[in-house]
């Protein structure tokens, strides 16, 4: 940023008072916003369980589509 528009840049004024034509957030926008934390939170947990029961379901499908190893009834082979 430059030096001159830094220096341009108005200080804010102490006190903290709003105008009539300021606008804050307030109540509402708290609770908005608390509200899509949580069913984000909600979202993210979900996702979380779904992804995990596919792992597991597919490693389960894995190991159910390979067949037992078995014995060669004339026993091993020598070159």
């Amino acid at each position: 940023m430059s030096p001159h528009v830094w220096l341009a840049t108005p200080a804010p004024t102490p006190g903290g008072q709003l105008d009539a034509y300021d606008v804050s957030p307030g109540l509402l926008g708290f609770l908005v916003t608390f509200a899509v934390v949580v069913v984000l939170i909600a979202l993210l947990v979900s996702m979380t369980r779904k992804l995990r029961r596919l792992k597991h379901n597919a490693e389960a499908g894995r190991e159910a589509e390979t067949p037992p190893p078995t014995a060669d009834p004339s026993g091993p082979r020598s070159p």
